[in-house]
């Protein structure tokens, strides 16, 4: 059995990974209400996730299965002396399909984070909600 083809996130991929982070912004809602409602639309996140990739040292990694994006993390290095050399994703700059298998985000996190320790940057930090159980789980598993 074949697994998901994982490949560098690039310009190509912004409306694929726009429409994941509004359905992924659906699904928080459920448990958080006050979370804007304008990023349930690819419209509003396809922005943010153009801005991140336009930022310097950028990186990010999608998975496929067939044509259908299942996971993407998206972070940039920030070089300051609290965090010393430090990729970061936000919050924005990760989703999973809903119904995908969590455990992809190992794969997907494998790949971004050789592209930092090639580069010598060897802390990572992912923001996630922490009342998404099933993404803390898949994060800490």
């Amino acid at each position: 059995m074949r697994g998901p083809h994982i490949v560098p996130l690039d310009d190509s991929h912004l409306d694929a990974a726009a429409d994941l982070l509004a359905r992924q912004q659906v699904a928080w809602r459920q448990n958080r209400p006050e979370l804007p409602q304008r990023f349930t639309d690819a419209a509003a996140t396809k922005p943010l996730i153009g801005a991140q990739l336009e930022a310097a040292g950028a990186h990010g990694i999608a998975a496929f299965d067939g044509g259908d994006m299942l996971a993407f993390l998206l972070g940039a290095p920030r070089l300051e002396p609290i965090w010393n050399r430090a990729a970061w994703s936000p919050i924005e700059g990760q989703a999973i399909d809903p119904g995908a298998d969590r455990d992809i985000l190992r794969d997907v996190y494998a790949a971004w984070s050789e592209h930092w320790i090639e580069r010598g940057v060897f802390f990572h930090y992912v923001h996630a909600p922490a009342d998404d159980r099933a993404g803390q789980d898949a994060w800490f598993d």
